[in-house]
């Protein structure tokens, strides 16, 4: 038995959590738990019994909200079944809610809890059953089926589910049915819904008779021959198919409204309705989620009143026309501009815009521009000359007026009608062809109004025709139906890209043409549709004919069908297919009639010239043959002709003739010829390709026109061909001249082709340019040698052409866009040239020409102010950079050479132009300097930077670099700026490895740690180290020991010593800065082992070693030297006063010898500083004071010590110390507060000396020097007003140096060095004495400050000061010792006897 313990009072505690059931499930048992929901659930039950249902039913969902059934979920394991009290509770509930929500007719509630009570219990048959009846009651049949099959899979013997299954599957039309009525049959072979059912399934199906007869073969056999009577038959079927009926009456669907076009039509005219048609396909298949079907019928009717386009709003000016030229993606950007409510002039776009490839071409003067900008809206135009302005972005700069300013007269002379080889040959060539590429002409046909009212009537019995449609894309094969029919006459401008972009819309979505031979549709279908698509293919194949590449040849361009862009993309995925339906349609005369030969023979001209562009030259010869042979036999017309088929829509290739067909064979001939040419330039036989090609540059300005050779397919690789051929052979004088020659056909080719045809002419200008570029890099003299000058002015027109071309972005985004810096780069040295040219003539003739006022007020020269505008309008769009910096660092270079020549002359007059443009290019290269630090004059043109080369860090390192290096002891305004610093680093990361032998840091280091004695040298066969990096590495190690950053100023001293073992300031630096380290070391006061402290000074002292074996005659570090090596005496003499009892002898009498080496390096430095020549003595007084603290220390006589003493306030006094009644804290008098220590070190000595009580003491000296003191100057105030020697080489302090961020020691001492140096001395307070730490005024390093100080606590200094301190106070402190005290003036210690 279980024993339970409560506490007392839990009686109570019990009582309140029964009131309230939900309080405390915690503390309530299992037992209580089950106890409590069992009575909730008896008293729902017996409400539910007195038919008190809304009662019973808020009992059960209490019930539900208790913990035990809240709690109880059911397991994965579906054997186990509802074990558990909770789970039998909660299924019970459910079931019974269930029944509740059945009585009140609230079937949706009552499936809900059917699902839930199924959910936890599946095992039910009854349950299932009750799901199906429900389901079927809300017509849910999928849901009755399944529930009714679940419950024959818990009991397949309960005759309700199997009964009402096959009513529902039979409603469902699901002839399995006839499985379960098998085994009704087999229980009751007298099932009347069974034998009903069975005989309507094979009366629906007879095959099933035969197929299922299997299933019945447990059955009796009588089944097959029982009839039932027909009332109660047709009850049965009536039965399955009301329900069937009750089904189908759920899934109709309201009938949607028709579709309305997403863009009206504003214009009766083809064009728009196809830019209508578009915007609507567009709208359909990107709108959101639900789309609407392509199917879905378009609704016109409101276009069926012809006068239903007269309330549209006007546009403002007929010559907006001009806006809507291409399909745009945006239905707001196809608007048609016109609305014509009645008959109006159609004005063609060419009326308007002055056909661009006529006006483009003529440049007799610099104003072409204004034509092409004044059509439109007023051109605002700035001055050439105007500078350093930011230009708003709605301006228009006519670049060939202003850029023509800089040509020199010569390049100005350039007349095009006075050269055969210039632009005008195009235009007059032109005017006399008679050609589809000059779409209109520029003159108003004389049936624009009759053909403008036929168009507008055409198109609305158009849309009469089609309010009845089958969507949208039946209505565009009917559009396209509709202009097929029309292909022979000539469209308005622009219609023929929109009925090309609905064609290619249309046929993704076709499965194909009508075949013409099976007619299985109406003659009248198969002709229009196969005429539609001869039509629009053709369109297509011009399209592809400019669009495709030809730099290589035709064969191998191919592109192989199945890619993603499908029809747009050569040669398509159904343009084959269809072309061998068009063939067979073709051959059927009765389907075309009377245009059955034209028919034909426009299929097998359209059939060549796909052949051609695929490379399959053979089949294309065969279909032109068949060409001509239909076209001869057609009788002549007059002129002894032949028959000619015109299509006025296509550009190129407009009609079809036996001369035409001759053309295009001789064409094919040529391209067979370029791949001969093409296999010449790949086995190296170069000077056959220059045989073959250099002809035909030419052969256009003679007497032919270009019409011939230019528009050739071929072309743009020929004039490739040509110039690389030429570049292989070094000819660059050839290459120069025949390169211009191809670069104005090139020209003149991308302003008359279309816009399809335009990226393969950019792509061929480009890379001329880029030959061109190669030419002048490779010959410097290249145009001193040009035998006709006139071709570099027709040069420098055409650079200028391309500028222009290149600084115009285009309104059309399917046209290529043209950009390359190198014209600017190119037209540069044109001008340079001139200009050195005409220097040159003026020096010969010394001549007194209209030039000489110029010379009093020199300008930049042209070719400099052309870059400079390169620079500033590039920058202003952010392009300068493009090209990888191409053009800034070619201008770069320009600007090294201008320097170079005027660096010997300092009044050069416009080199703080050249340094404003210089830095400029570097801003926007590499961004130096940075954003945050760049000077006022500096714009930021937000160009993406480029990648830093070492090749062009040599220049950028010479400009910046300091003019000369900073010395170690400098200050800090001499050093490098940190954004310097930062570049530097960036020269760093991309030096190139040395390619001899260099000294490595393991030697240098080995050197300085003492473990070699060798010092470090260049090794054999090691050059001198290359410039940047001779400098780079000693500039970077100055900056941070300049800033305090000790850890990588020795790092880049040691890397220069690598490059420079003998720099006497790397040495030096490093020095000081390894000593900072050991001062911090000392200052820490934290010291436990004092291993780690001997061990770096030693590097120390050898860095000051070798330092001093380069030089010398260095005053300022000796002294240091000195300084550090007295502290580190201090320190060795600190360690044994404070734990000479805990330490092992052998430690004991190492740190006596350390103590006392130190201390004679200490004397040995002071002694040789003194013997230094300097200037003046300003030193003098510190070598007398620290040599004086040496002689003390080392116990000699007093009146050595004193003497000393006494000399070295002497040499204070000379200095002009200050001696002033109360010294202030923040900012002491010029060596005040020295002098103070000098007069008490003097006092305090004497008095130690006293109360030691040693023997043979001096009085009468202690007495006088203690009189001479009291009299002197420092008692009684008298101040030097200048100091005996002017300190003509002090350097003064830059206000930034005195920063609280310098750390000064306690005790500063005014004008130590005149070099200043960081003091490395550690301070030292010993019992019997106080010594004077030494620091340099100038220095970046923080003297050796007791631990307590900080940067809040350190004082600033006067200008000029150096500072000092007790040096002896950086031993571990023992408890119960005095701490050492900085109060920021004096540290002062109360000396003992020893």
């Amino acid at each position: 038995m279980s024993i339970r313990i409560a506490a007392l009072n839990a009686a109570s505690t019990a009582a309140d959590e029964s009131q309230d059931p939900l309080r405390s499930n915690k503390s309530q048992t299992k037992e209580a738990q089950e106890a409590e929901a069992f009575a909730l659930y008896h008293k729902a039950l017996d409400l539910q019994k007195h038919d008190k249902f809304e009662e019973s039913a808020k009992a059960y969902h209490e019930l539900l909200k208790t913990p035990l059934l809240k709690e109880a979920m059911p397991s994965e394991d579906q054997r186990v079944g509802l074990k558990h009290p909770g789970l039998m509770l909660k299924y019970s509930t459910f079931k019974n809610l269930a029944s509740l929500a059945a009585l009140r007719d609230d079937l949706e509630t009552a499936m809900e809890f059917y699902l839930e009570a199924v959910m936890l219990d599946s095992t039910d048959v009854n349950m299932w059953y009750k799901i199906g009846q429900v389901a079927v009651r809300l017509v849910r049949i999928p849901l009755a089926r399944h529930a009714f099959e679940e419950g024959l899979h818990c009991n397949p013997d309960h005759w309700p589910c199997l009964d009402n299954l096959i009513t529902i599957l039979y409603t469902l039309s699901d002839y399995s049915c006839l499985y379960f009525i098998s085994k009704a049959l087999e229980k009751d072979h007298c099932y009347t819904k069974g034998l009903v059912l069975k005989e309507k399934i094979f009366e629906e199906q007879p095959c099933l008779r035969r197929d299922t007869m299997q299933m019945f073969m447990k059955c009796d056999m009588s089944i097959h021959y029982v009839d039932v009577e027909e009332e109660e038959s047709q009850s049965i079927v009536e039965e399955a198919l009301e329900l069937r009926k009750r089904r189908q009456a759920l899934s109709n669907r309201e009938p949607k409204p028709d579709l309305v076009l997403i863009q009206p039509i504003r214009c009766f005219s083809w064009k728009h309705i196809g830019e209508s048609f578009l915007a609507m396909y567009r709208y359909q298949t990107t709108c959101e989620p639900p789309r609407p079907s392509l199917g879905r019928r378009i609704d016109l009717s409101e276009y069926r009143d012809p006068n239903c386009l007269q309330n549209l709003p006007q546009p403002s000016s007929p010559a907006s026309t001009g806006q809507a030229t291409m399909p745009s993606s945006s239905p707001s950007h196809s608007l048609p501009p016109v609305s014509l409510p009645e008959p109006v002039i159609f004005f063609p776009e060419s009326f308007f815009s002055m056909d661009t490839s006529l006006t483009d071409k003529v440049k007799k003067a610099p104003k072409r521009k204004r034509v092409m900008e004044d059509s439109g809206e007023t051109a605002k135009r700035r001055s050439a000359r105007v500078r350093n302005t930011k230009c708003k972005k709605e301006e228009k700069i006519d670049f060939q007026e202003l850029l023509f300013k800089y040509l020199p007269s010569r390049l100005k002379k350039f007349d095009p009608e006075d050269d055969d080889e210039s632009l005008s040959n195009l235009e007059t060539q032109c005017d006399g062809k008679d050609d589809a590429r000059l779409h209109h002409g520029s003159c108003l046909p004389v049936d624009s109004v009759e053909y403008m009212e036929s168009e507008q009537q055409d198109v609305h019995n158009f849309l009469l025709d089609n309010m009845t449609n089958g969507g949208i894309l039946d209505l565009m094969m009917r559009y396209l139906k509709a202009l097929g029919q029309r292909f022979m006459e000539e469209w308005p401008r622009g219609l023929t890209a929109v009925a090309l972009e609905v064609y290619q819309t249309w046929r993704k979505h076709s499965s194909g043409l009508p075949n013409p031979l099976l007619r299985d549709c109406s003659n009248q279908h198969i002709r229009e549709m196969l005429t539609m698509s001869l039509a629009c293919m053709e369109l297509q194949l011009e399209q592809w004919s400019h669009s495709k590449g030809k730099i290589v040849s035709p064969r191998r361009s191919s592109v192989g069908p199945g890619s993603e862009a499908g029809d747009t993309e050569f040669p398509g995925q159904h343009f084959q297919g269809d072309l061998f339906i068009l063939a067979l349609g073709s051959s059927q005369r009765d389907l075309f009639e009377d245009d059955w030969l034209d028919v034909m023979v426009r299929v097998y001209w359209l059939k060549a010239r796909f052949l051609a562009l695929q490379g399959d030259m053979e089949l294309a010869l065969e279909s032109y043959d068949v060409c001509t042979g239909l076209l001869q036999s057609k009788p002549k017309i007059l002129e002894g002709k032949y028959y000619t088929i015109s299509l006025p829509n296509l550009r190129i290739d407009a009609a079809i003739s036996v001369e035409e067909i001759d053309k295009r064979l001789k064409s094919l001939e040529r391209c067979q010829s370029l791949e001969e040419i093409q296999r010449l330039f790949e086995s190296g036989d170069f000077e056959s390709v220059v045989r073959l090609l250099q002809p035909t540059l030419n052969y256009g300005s003679r007497s032919k026109p270009l019409e011939f050779v230019s528009s050739a397919p071929e072309r743009p690789a020929q004039l490739l061909l040509l110039q690389n051929s030429l570049l292989k052979q070094r000819d660059y004088q050839q290459c120069l001249e025949c390169t211009e020659l191809a670069l104005n056909e090139a020209l003149q080719q991308l302003n008359s082709v279309p816009v399809s045809a335009k990226e393969e002419w950019v792509n061929t200008i480009t890379q001329l340019l880029d030959g061109t570029e190669v030419c002048f890099t490779e010959d410097s003299e290249l145009l001193s040698n040009v035998p006709h000058f006139s071709s570099m002015a027709r040069l420098a027109n055409n650079l200028i052409q391309l500028i222009d071309l290149s600084m115009t972005i285009s309104d059309d985004p399917k046209e290529p866009y043209f950009f390359s810096v190198l014209p600017w780069i190119i037209l540069h040295r044109i001008i340079k040239h001139e200009e050195a040219a005409f220097d040159c003539m003026l020096r010969q003739h010394m001549s007194v020409g209209d030039d000489e006022d110029d010379s009093d007020t020199p300008m930049l020269p042209s070719s400099l102010m052309l870059l400079n505008t390169a620079h500033e309008y590039l920058g202003r769009r952010s392009w300068c950079c493009n090209s990888d910096g191409a053009l800034l660092k070619f201008y770069i270079r320009v600007l090294e050479k201008e320097l170079a020549a005027s660096s010997n002359d300092d009044s050069h007059p416009y080199k703080e132009e050249l340094e404003v443009a210089l830095e400029q290019c570097f801003f926007c290269l590499y961004a130096y300097p940075s954003k945050k630090s760049k000077a006022r004059y500096l714009e930021d043109h937000s160009a993406p930077q480029v990648e830093l080369l070492w090749s062009n860090s040599l220049f950028m390192f010479q400009y910046f670099k300091p003019k000369t290096l900073p010395e170690f002891d400098s200050y800090k305004t001499s050093t490098v700026s940190a954004d310097l610093a930062n570049l530097l680093r960036r020269f760093c990361g991309i030096a190139p490895p040395s390619d001899t032998p260099t000294l490595t840091m393991d030697e240098v280091a080995a050197y300085i740690e003492g473990t070699t004695a060798k010092a470090p040298c260049l090794p054999e066969g090691g050059a001198p180290a290359p410039p940047i990096i001779n400098e780079i590495y000693y500039l970077l190690a100055d900056y941070h020991f300049k800033n305090k950053e000790q850890s990588k100023a020795i790092k880049f001293y040691m890397h220069d010593i690598c490059v420079c073992p003998n720099r006497f300031d790397s040495w030096a630096g490093m020095a000081l800065a390894r000593a900072s380290r050991i001062q911090d070391k000392l200052n820490s006061n934290e010291l436990k082992s004092d291993g780690p402290i001997w061990k770096h000074s030693q590097a120390v002292l050898n860095c000051f070693k070798r330092a001093l074996e380069i030089d010398r005659s260095n005053l300022s570090l000796w002294i240091e030297y000195g300084t550090i090596s007295y502290a580190l005496h201090s320190f060795a003499s600190r360690q044994l006063k404070q734990w000479r009892s805990e330490l092992p002898p052998e430690v004991v009498k190492q740190m006596e010898e350390r103590r006392d080496s130190m201390l004679e390096t200490a004397s040995q430095c002071f002694q040789a500083a003194s013997r230094c020549e300097g200037d003046s003595d300003e030193e003098e007084w510190l070598i007398h004071y620290m040599l004086g603290k040496i002689a003390e220390k080392r116990k000699q006589p007093p009146r050595e010590y004193l003497q000393l003493y006494k000399k070295a306030a002497h040499y204070l006094h000379e200095e002009a110390a200050r001696y002033p009644r109360k010294i202030h804290y923040h900012n002491p008098p010029d060596l005040a507060m020295e002098a103070l220590e000098l007069y008490f070190r003097l006092s305090a000595t004497i008095l130690k000396l006293l109360e030691a009580d040693e023997p043979d003491l001096d009085h009468e000296l202690f007495f006088n020097m203690m009189v001479e003191a009291a009299t002197g100057p420092f008692a009684r105030g008298e101040e030097k007003s200048m100091p005996s020697m002017p300190r003509s080489h002090e350097k003064e302090k830059p206000p930034s140096m005195m920063d609280e961020d310098s750390h000064c020691s306690s005790v500063c001492t005014g004008n130590v060095l005149g070099s200043s140096l960081p003091s490395v001395a550690a301070p030292e307070r010993s019992q019997d004495s106080e010594v004077v730490m030494l620091s340099d005024s100038n220095s970046t390093q923080d003297a050796f400050t007791d631990p307590t100080s900080s940067q809040d606590s350190s004082h600033k200094l006067a200008s000029g000061k150096a500072s000092s301190s007790s040096s002896e106070n950086t031993t571990p402190v023992k408890e119960g010792q005095p701490a050492a005290d900085d109060t920021g003036t004096l540290v002062w210690e109360q000396g003992t006897s020893h």
